[in-house]
């Protein structure tokens, strides 16, 4: 019975040994537990401070982006407006330059009318010529007196330099005579084929006649232009507003032989040609 006693104690006090080295080796996995813990934490409190960091930068290029998005936006609506505005422009600049293209064009075409006005406008101004040529040709073969008749073109008018005296003879000073009669028919013939000329009778005046002379001279002109006019109003039946007659000035230095001639203008009529320079 007594060494019952020691027994349990001897074991007591082995099992005390034995829990004693279990505990001890427990202390040092735990303890080697808690290092790798600790030493995980500063690794894991490193990454967070790492991605705290690099957060905030990705923040502050987020924060950039974001201004410079609101910045390009606002530059996109202002190229967007100016893009409008450039449009207007070009639309307003191509209405503009098709108005001045059709303006253009239709000078063009008022430029050729004039110029094809102008070019008919003299071509007819050259037959009227050869015309009266060939007509006082005629004229020529009956009476060769008629070879002091001249034909000139003079700007738009065909003129006929006539001596007095195929019209009036010294002793009938009023009343056309036989030639001047075949004279006026030869305007006539003319103005049925261009009814568009216009018939002028004038008489040159000398300005250095003395001023007596040149008043009775002028009176005896005037009489004799409007005779030949008379004539051509009722024998002829050319049209009033188809005739004209009248006086004027010329110096002797200047023209010679206008003394005792009448001078008989066969002039086209150029209205279609002053329209068509005022279409331009």
């Amino acid at each position: 019975m007594k060494s019952r006693p020691g027994i349990l104690l001897l074991i007591l006090a082995l099992l005390q040994c034995f829990s004693a080295c279990v505990s001890k080796k427990k202390y040092l996995e735990l303890e080697a537990a808690r290092d790798n813990l600790e030493t995980q934490n500063i690794r894991q409190f490193k990454t967070i401070d790492t991605l705290s960091v690099e957060l905030k930068q990705k923040d502050e290029v987020i924060g950039r982006l974001q201004t410079d998005t609101t910045r390009l936006r606002s530059a996109l609506r202002n190229t967007r407006e100016e893009l409008g505005r450039v449009q207007n422009y070009l639309s307003s600049s191509k209405k503009e330059l098709n108005e001045r293209i059709q303006e253009l064009q239709r000078r063009d075409t008022a430029i050729h009318a004039c110029q094809k006005s102008c070019q008919s406008y003299s071509d007819t101004l050259e037959i009227i010529r050869e015309e009266s040529e060939f007509i006082l040709g005629l004229l020529l073969e009956q009476d060769s007196g008629y070879r002091e008749t001249k034909i000139s073109v003079e700007e738009r008018n065909v003129v006929l330099n006539i001596p007095e005296n195929f019209f009036f003879t010294p002793n009938n000073r009023n009343f056309i005579s036989t030639k001047g009669k075949e004279m006026l028919k030869l305007a006539t013939e003319l103005y049925q084929k261009y009814p568009t000329i216009r018939i002028e009778v004038t008489a040159p005046i000398l300005r250095e006649l003395p001023l007596n002379t040149m008043k009775e001279q002028m009176d005896r002109e005037s009489m004799r232009t409007a005779a030949i006019c008379r004539s051509l109003l009722t024998e002829h039946q050319i049209p009033p507003d188809r005739l004209h007659s009248g006086l004027f000035l010329v110096s002797k230095e200047t023209e010679e032989h206008t003394a005792n001639r009448i001078l008989l203008r066969i002039s086209l009529d150029m209205t279609p040609v002053f329209e068509a320079v005022k279409n331009l």
